[in-house]
């Protein structure tokens, strides 16, 4: 037999995919693997998990679609798939290799068998894709023509590990959260020498340390992960606990830690793979084992104090800004090297200050030029930095001025691709080339796993008929290079398309995916292909067309009509909103045919029922004819279907028309459509039709976008149809709503009710008056407007807010309005707060919403603001956390995702500045770094080491020490610390206390405030004017009393301002005022700044969007000047990790406005170990 494919840890990715490679690491850690064999081509390995003992065989072949399973279990005889049984045979097969390989003792290397299972992770020079031309080794400090040097790579911690102690007896490690019960605990404590201090900045040049080990044996159950004080005393030296509790005659199991692993990992290679109570690691170990052990809660110097040791979470700044003639300059701005004595030795230095050892930034060596002075890049260079070097640098240093770079001489621009699929083969097996197309076709990248995964798009320099780029305005005259970047995003969708289709990449081509079993392709032909015809470019090999040709596909054949309107009965308590708001329904007529392109079959209910219950999608028929059932995809719609409720009455089926759109929608998803007999119609936007009713002074002021969007709203009026208008903070909402208005009352008459927050109550009285001076507003407010209802009759719009909306609810109950309109809806997420019972209780024909962030904490929010805007049409608040919110927020549930995004989207718009291309300048967002004080430093540490204690509190697991209530507490107190020290709580629990635990005036309370105050004078210096945002109104009384002390004007705005709309009318107004102090909560939304350009977020949230919104509030329509943004954000401590978080979670912050609750919620253990580093 020919050679066949080697067994790797990529390979058994592909053969079964993650989930099952997931499955089957979890089958090797648990030792349910026994007794591998591999005789090529057959591997072969017993399954022993408690249960009858299973053989399972993989025969392997040429390539991925010649490989077999000959696995005995139920799903690999019935289906032919690829069980989580035979990759667990290769991974222990691995496991073995590598323990036999590592060194000539029985003990093996630990490191070896990561690698083997886990990967071994490349240096950042050998991630640069391609080999890199001259400029590009030239910027790393290599010659050209020479070797780039790669850094050492990493490896995870193995399932378990064979040890000895010395020349005494083996025994096993095993993780602590996969050891069997009869595993005891092994718990480690390291000790460093107690000359260590004296000898630290000596290190790197003597010949390393001496280590002393102990340790002590428990149950399981009483195990503990850290050692208390005054409990050192029941660890012993390790040689005589290993020995003690070994047992003799069969295997020992020990279970560890991950943190403990992680060390005993490093000495165990530092020592030739053998642990003992006193190890001598040299200096070429010791980078690897301080790295280890920051993350381990026992490691003493001597048995005298406890040392904490903490990587570098410092990352250097990297500035990168044009220059008039098109060059590209980067300045590395380093940090200051903290006070101690620097400890430097190979791959690292770290620095030692009073029983803390902390890791020093330092960059590789192929980067080291940028330490020693700016590097200028040529602009025929810039091309090869961006491509090559800039991805792999940003895992190094915080990238700043890439903003700049837009406004400068260098253009990117994200371009979406066309997915070309080359399809070819047969039913046996397929192939399939899957490529990113750019502009028009002419730059096609193949697409194969991984090949998305760069930090930022590899930009396509696209020059015009001259050789260069077109010159951007108001630069220079040099002309700009512009690069088209690839759309990674959008290519790793594709590649997640192909891989749920069933492709796997090849081994031999690695261009090139395949697919193999009749099954398999089938379940493909009749599932995916459907939906990539409709979205994708689709090329047919010459086999591919052949199989084509016999299929015959099995399609729904959907017939919608309208029926007219059911006069419904009160459910209810006639008060109740349902009764209020329905006295009818509209209703369309179902009729839903099963039936094969060609017409010659159609399914009755009872065919349809044994097609899903064998799970076959393909049947072949007379004259090689292949029918097609579409299983997956009409499992899907049956879900839909049930969504949309629909009624079964004597001989028909009949629905809602508020869910038509949904249906059509999710049809249209699958390749689908409605049928030529449907009557009923999408609602229509005519942005002209739109446009030609306005009054001209106003249909001259609307923009294209915002033209489209009372379009939109007019068609689904039309259609007696609600909606959520969600457009990005800054593109107008207030004005197309306005617009739309104009257009209803003059066709439906009566008049319209707007709530919003109290602060935006008069902002719509002065929008209404400049964009729709002929209609009446009315607003009602103040403690007399008992006098005003008399006049509601007589206006167009009355608008109010949704604190006097609840005290009024009586008198609105009462009055029946045309529409009305929720502005900042997010004010009714709550759905049994006040707010939201007072809003549904309303009478009106028709709602609306408008919101910049329709979700907050969860999706559940997003039902409450849809149970106003459409009652019942997302279910109940229990079938929706059924339907949708458990399966999305807990299981990850894409399909369901893909449901709600298509029930939602009809009623649903939302635009960002960037997809309507809106002509604003440019927005510069920067982080400006701050150094805490030293007294800063000091309190900071000491809430640290307290939090520390509160939230770790002993049991060293997930589930038992994640105390949500000391995180949320102690990071509050550290990010007051970051700020200033006059918001921490003193001794009499008030928040105003400025002073220190004596009593004592702080001295220097905040680093912070002294940048702060150092970047306000040069921008006011400038000209400029400035937003000042923090989500502490203590810290803002703080800038105030600062700023009245230098003499600078300014305005204020928190939850307590009396006539907020006169203080954003005296800034817009003033330009002698430079300064606007604002709270987050109370002026982060809705407020129109455009006088400032300049906007300073003091403290940063959790959720960068927040952010965003209270950056829109000076960019915006309107604006003229650069927007320049400033995060400050206090170096080496908290806020830098929760920028790391920010975009580490970007998922989360994508589906929601996660608070800071939810996003505590949403933290790994390992991640909450690692704020608290």
């Amino acid at each position: 037999m020919g050679p066949v494919l080697p067994i790797t840890r990529d390979m058994l990715v592909d053969l079964g995919g993650w989930q099952v490679f997931q499955q089957a690491q979890g089958m090797v850690q648990a030792g349910q693997v026994q007794g591998v064999q591999y005789a090529p081509p057959i591997l072969s390995a017993r399954i022993e998990n408690g249960g009858p003992c299973l053989v399972t065989r993989l025969k392997l072949g040429r390539t991925l679609a010649a490989t077999e399973t000959l696995c005995t279990c139920r799903d690999a005889k019935l289906y032919g798939t690829m069980c989580a049984h035979v990759v667990a045979a290769g991974l222990e097969y691995l496991r073995k290799r590598a323990v036999e390989e590592a060194t000539p003792s029985p003990a093996g290397s630990m490191k070896s068998v990561n690698a083997a299972i886990a990967g071994t992770s490349g240096g950042i020079a050998g991630s640069v894709p391609g080999k890199g031309p001259a400029v590009t080794r030239g910027l790393m400090g290599v010659p050209s023509g020479g070797k780039v040097p790669a850094s050492v790579g990493g490896a995870t911690a193995s399932a378990s590990r064979i040890s000895s102690v010395a020349s005494g007896p083996p025994y096993r490690r095993v993780l602590l959260g996969n050891a069997p019960a009869e595993a005891r605990r092994l718990e480690p404590m390291f000790l460093l020498p107690l000359t260590f201090p004296e000898g630290a900045d000596r290190l790197g040049r003597d010949g390393g340390i001496r280590l002393i080990i102990e340790a002590r044996v428990m149950s399981q159950a009483t195990a503990m992960s850290t050692v208390p004080e005054g409990r050192k005393e029941a660890f012993q030296p390790w040689d005589s606990v290993i020995r003690a509790n070994v047992l003799s005659g069969r295997e020992t199991l020990f279970a560890v830690t991950e943190d403990d692993e992680a060390v005993l990992s490093v000495v165990e290679k530092a020592c030739g793979g053998t642990i003992s109570g006193m190890c001598h690691i040299s200096r070429d170990h010791l980078h690897a084992l301080f790295s280890a052990m920051a993350v381990h809660p026992s490691v003493w110097l001597g048995k005298k104090s406890p040392v904490r040791i903490r990587r570098s979470t410092v990352k250097p700044s990297l500035r990168m800004e044009t220059l008039p003639g098109g060059e590209l300059r980067l300045t590395l701005e380093k940090p200051a090297t903290p006070p101690g004595k620097v400890v430097a030795i190979p791959g690292g230095r770290w620095v030692w200050r009073e029983g803390h050892l902390d890791e020093l930034w330092q960059l590789p060596q192929p980067y080291a030029s940028l330490e020693k002075a700016p590097v200028t890049l040529k602009r025929t260079e810039i091309v090869n930095f961006l491509t090559r070097e800039m991805p792999a640098l940003s895992r190094l240093v915080s990238m700043e001025g890439t903003g700049a770079l837009a406004g400068g001489n260098v253009n990117l621009e994200t371009r979406s691709p066309e997915i070309y699929a080359t399809l070819d083969g047969s039913l046996a097996g397929l192939s399939l080339q899957l490529e990113a197309a750019y502009c028009g076709g002419r730059f096609r990248y193949p697409l194969k796993p991984g090949d998305a995964d760069g930090v930022i798009p590899s930009p396509v320099y696209e020059p015009d008929d001259e050789g260069v780029g077109a010159t951007k305005a108001g630069t220079s005259n040099v002309p700009a290079l512009t690069f088209w970047c690839r759309d990674h995003a959008a290519e790793r969708v594709a590649i997640g398309e192909a891989r749920s289709g069933g492709f796997a990449r090849g081994d031999r081509r690695p261009d090139a995916w395949f697919i193999s079993g009749e099954r398999q392709v089938g379940t493909f032909l009749a599932n995916q292909l459907p939906r990539w015809r409709k979205k994708w470019r689709v090329i047919e090999g010459a086999r591919m067309q052949e199989l084509t040709s016999k299929l015959d596909y099995i399609e729904p054949d959907v017939t919608l009509v309208p029926t007219g309107r059911d006069i419904g009965r009160p459910r209810g308590d006639a008060s109740s909103f349902d009764a209020a708001r329905y006295d009818g329904e509209d209703w369309l007529s179902l009729d839903i045919r099963l039936r094969s392109r060609q017409g010659r079959t159609e399914l009755s209910p009872s065919d349809v029922q044994r097609w899903l219950q064998t799970g076959q999608s393909h049947r072949r028929e007379a004259a090689g004819r292949i029918l097609l059932f579409p299983n997956q995809a009409w499992d899907q719609m049956q879900l839909v279907l049930a969504d949309c409720d629909v009624r079964q009455d004597p001989g028909r089926q009949r629905v809602r028309a508020h869910f038509a759109p949904y249906l059509a929608n999710a049809l249209d998803a699958q390749g689908w459509g409605l049928s030529q007999r449907s009557t009923w119609r999408p609602p229509e936007e005519k942005p002209d039709l739109a446009l030609g009713t306005l009054p001209k002074e106003l249909a001259e002021t609307v923009r294209p976008y915002q033209a489209q969007g009372i379009a939109w709203l007019s068609g689904l009026a039309q259609n007696g149809l609600c909606g959520l208008l969600a457009d990005e903070m800054g593109l107008g909402k207030t004005l197309q709503m306005l617009a739309f208005l104009q257009q209803l009352l003059a066709k439906a008459g009566g008049n319209v009710l707007i709530v919003c927050p109290t602060s935006l109550v008069h902002n719509w009285r002065q929008e209404a008056e400049r964009f729709t001076p002929g209609l009446r507003v009315l607003v009602v407010e103040g403690a007399g407007r008992a006098s005003l209802w008399s006049a509601v009759e007589k206006a167009d719009l009355v608008v109010t807010s949704y604190a006097l909306l609840r005290r009024d609810i009586e008198r609105y109950t009462g009055l029946e309005f045309t529409a009305v309109v929720l502005d900042e809806a997010q004010h009714i997420k709550n759905r049994s707060s006040l707010n939201a019972q007072s809003a549904k209780a309303l009478r009106a024909k028709l709602r609306y919403v408008l919101t910049g962030t329709p979700l907050e904490n969860s999706l559940q929010d997003l039902w409450s603001i849809y149970d106003f805007l459409l009652p019942n049409y997302l279910g109940t608040s229990k079938d929706f956390k059924e339907r949708y919110e458990t399966p999305i927020a807990r299981d990850k549930d894409e399909a369901a995702a893909q449901r709600l995004r298509q029930r939602l989207r009809p009623f649903f718009l939302r635009r960002t500045k960037k997809e309507v291309a809106l002509q604003l300048p440019d927005k510069l967002e920067q982080v400006a770094w701050c150094e805490l004080t030293d007294e800063q430093r000091e309190v900071y540490q000491a809430i640290l080491e307290k939090g520390r204690r509160e939230v770790f509190d002993g049991s060293g697991k997930a589930g038992q020490g994640k105390n949500k209530l000391a995180i949320l507490t102690t990071l509050l107190r550290l990010r007051q610390a970051c700020c200033h020290l006059g918001l921490l709580p003193g001794e009499g629990g008030t928040s105003d206390v400025s002073a220190d635990a004596d009593g004592a005036a702080w001295k220097e309370p905040s680093g912070k405030l002294d940048h702060f105050l150092e970047l306000l004078d040069e921008a006011v210096d400038g000209g400029h004017r400035i937003l000042v945002f923090s989500q502490f109104v203590r810290l803002l009384h703080l800038v105030r009393a600062e700023l009245d002390t230098r003499g600078v004007a300014y305005c204020y705005l928190d939850g307590a301002t009396q006539n907020r709309m006169d203080e954003v009318k005296r800034f817009q107004t003033s330009s002698d005022i430079p300064v606007f102090l604002i709270s987050l909560k109370a002026g982060g939304v809705g407020l129109n700044l455009t006088a400032a350009d300049t906007v300073v977020l003091f403290d940063p949230w959790w959720n960068p969007a927040v952010e965003d919104q209270a950056t829109a509030r000076a960019h915006r329509i309107g604006q003229q000047r650069v927007v320049n943004a400033y995060k400050m954000i206090a170096r080496g401590t908290v806020e830098e990790k929760i920028l790391k978080l920010q975009a580490k979670k970007q998922a989360l912050f994508a589906s929601s406005m996660a608070s800071e609750e939810l996003f505590v919620d949403s933290l790994t253990w390992d991640e909450v170990k690692e704020l608290f580093a």
